[in-house]
């Protein structure tokens, strides 16, 4: 069966899809990511900790908190999750627990207002939680947890906006206004971007400070504007981004490291807004914003700073990151509010970066799917015009076994628009390709589950339909003029030697093939077939054809239900004379 369409746009997931099929990323905006290894050094892979505004993650009901496995691309849940979709930041502990904040009241049914921490089977507030919005979270050496945000007090306690957590009990780091970012230095102290922090004297540092454990410190001096993120380097260097043109009053655009001591820039910096920061195991510096260069070289609001020099990392549209999550296996995902990758896959707000692009997740096609078949094993081969799922290099075509897609071996370096398991479990690939797994293969190729391999000199065009019949054997359908070398026009047949035409052919195009009663129904767009005139359907049985009436218009998809009826659907208003909008059915003795 062929089919065609435009491009969907998804706005949002539903929960009606099952995984490997579902809707990719979450079905709604993304605010934060963490990695988070579950058992430590154990068995368990590392997975990717999401939270923001969401209910769906994948098809898996998620309030506001999921889990990404890129291992497998499936999506797990925290228990119930939040009373609210409203969660901003996350943080793993030592221990490997996790932390989230947000604007939360209950977690898992508990009471936990603003923070909760999930020990790998429930969740549990922190004392009393906070009395407003948590924005950033930051784990000291010591294991303290440091919390900034929007809040006035902590555990009954009164803050200003950020707070420590020392596993007992809650307590305040003097004055700021709205801490978006936190960071820790190796030796304990503290860096804090906000609105502005008292000192001990009470003047103002504006945008970023340091905290001592008594009192807020300037960082030599601050940059000239906002800072909306925090990171720390492998050296205990502090990375600032934000909306800056300067620091301690070195030019620096956007970005700068503080040493302890002075303000340095990063390179060139970036033209823009700098939103996003992680820093990766090797050092290097993953960058997100609203900026269309980096030290000079054209990007889309993504660049790495690898300490000498910028690489683009393109982001799509005009979106950008809020957060970046880096794994120990050098993978990078992103997380935001945007709808399709740059490559056009969907994506739904989180995205992953393979080494040279960002992608959708595992179940991310980055073209269109023409065909489905069903393997005796219950696995799924998708084929059409994509050349990747998720991180998967596929060309055209792939497996999924009910957890992840794999590829068919090299794959096609073409469009598969047709798929059919043969009655020993082979599978047929139609479509516009010429090489088959490094093997030239003319439109039509046979995988034996382990190889590919072509079927004799194959057609001499595109095959849309396909089907296998105990008695005609494989049939191809489609646009071509020739099959092993010998005319026939759009249609012909395999025997698992060689090719023979299907009588005299159709004069047109064939969209549909359906094994109907051993024979085979044959749909398309063409005025004649086996040389007597019949619209756009007809029957073939081996060297001879019969007509089951006229179709108005083309026939793209035929099938076969339990009883024998046949279904015809198409570009048609009427069959057989009868009115049918697009839809038909025969039952051998009239059309309905």
């Amino acid at each position: 069966m062929f089919v065609a369409g435009g491009a969907p746009v998804l706005a949002q997931c539903t929960n009606q899809w099952l995984p490997g099929f579902a809707c990719p990323g979450v079905n709604g905006g993304a605010r934060g990511a963490t990695a988070w290894d579950p058992d430590g050094a154990g068995p368990a892979p590392e997975k990717v900790v999401v939270v923001g505004q969401f209910t769906l993650a994948g098809a898996v009901p998620a309030m506001g908190v999921a889990a990404f496995e890129p291992a497998t691309g499936t999506w797990s849940t925290f228990g119930a999750g939040m009373d609210v979709a409203n969660v901003h930041a996350a943080v793993v502990m030592p221990n490997g627990d996790l932390v989230v904040g947000g604007g939360f009241t209950t977690a898992g049914g508990v009471a936990a207002s603003g923070i909760a921490r999930w020990n790998g089977s429930a969740w549990a507030p922190l004392g009393a939680g906070v009395s407003g919005w948590v924005y950033s979270l930051a784990v000291a050496p010591n294991g303290d947890l440091i919390v900034g945000g929007s809040f006035s007090s902590a555990g009954g306690v009164s803050v200003n906006d950020i707070a420590r957590w020392d596993g007992t009990a809650w307590s305040p780091m003097g004055y700021a206004s709205y801490v978006p970012a936190v960071a820790c230095l190796p030796n304990g102290e503290v860096v804090a971007s906000g609105w502005g922090f008292l000192d001990a004297g009470g003047a103002t540092i504006p945008y970023v400070a340091r905290w001592n454990g008594t009192s807020w410190l300037p960082l030599t001096s601050s940059p000239n504007g906002f800072v909306n993120a925090l990171a720390t380097l492998p050296n205990g260097e502090i990375v600032v981004g934000g909306d800056f043109t300067a620091a301690g009053g070195v030019a620096a655009s956007g970005i700068a490291t503080w040493d302890g001591t002075q303000w340095s820039p990063l390179g060139a910096g970036v033209a823009g807004s700098v939103q996003a920061l992680t820093v990766q195991g090797n050092g290097q510096v993953l960058v997100g914003g609203v900026f269309q260069s980096a030290g000079g070289i054209p990007c889309s609001n993504a660049a790495r700073w690898d300490g000498a020099s910028w690489t683009p990392l393109d982001m799509p549209g005009q979106h950008f990151p809020n957060h970046f999550a880096s794994l120990q296996n050098g993978d990078v995902f992103a997380v935001g509010s945007w709808i399709d990758a740059p490559d056009g896959s969907a994506a739904n707000n989180v995205l992953r970066w393979n080494g040279t692009s960002w992608k959708g997740l595992s179940d991310s096609f980055s073209g269109f799917v023409f065909a489905l078949a069903k393997m005796l094993n219950g696995d799924v081969i998708a084929g059409g015009s994509f050349g990747w799922i998720g991180d998967v290099n596929t060309n055209g075509i792939a497996r999924w076994d009910g957890t992840s897609w794999s590829p068919l071996g090299a794959g096609l370096n073409g469009t598969v628009f047709a798929l059919v398991r043969t009655l020993n479990d082979d599978l047929i690939a139609g479509g516009d390709f010429t090489m088959a797994g490094g093997v030239s293969a003319n439109h039509v190729a046979r995988w034996d589950g382990v190889s590919w391999s072509p079927l004799g000199a194959g057609v001499g065009g595109t095959v849309y339909a396909l089907a296998d019949s105990s008695s005609l054997g494989i049939v191809a359908g489609g646009s071509f003029a020739t099959a092993g070398g010998q005319p026939a026009n759009s249609i012909a047949r395999w025997d698992g030697a060689a090719w023979s035409p299907c009588g005299s052919g159709v004069i047109g195009t064939v969209y549909a093939l359906e094994n109907w009663y051993g024979n085979i129904a044959v749909g398309g767009s063409f005025s004649a077939a086996g040389g007597f005139p019949t619209s756009n359907l007809a029957v073939c049985w081996g060297p001879g054809w019969y007509s089951l009436g006229n179709i108005n218009g083309a026939v793209t998809a035929l099938h076969t239900t339990f009883n024998g009826d046949l279904v015809v659907g198409g570009l048609f208003t009427q069959a057989g004379g009868v009115s049918a909008n697009r839809i038909a059915r025969w039952d051998n003795y009239s059309w309905s």
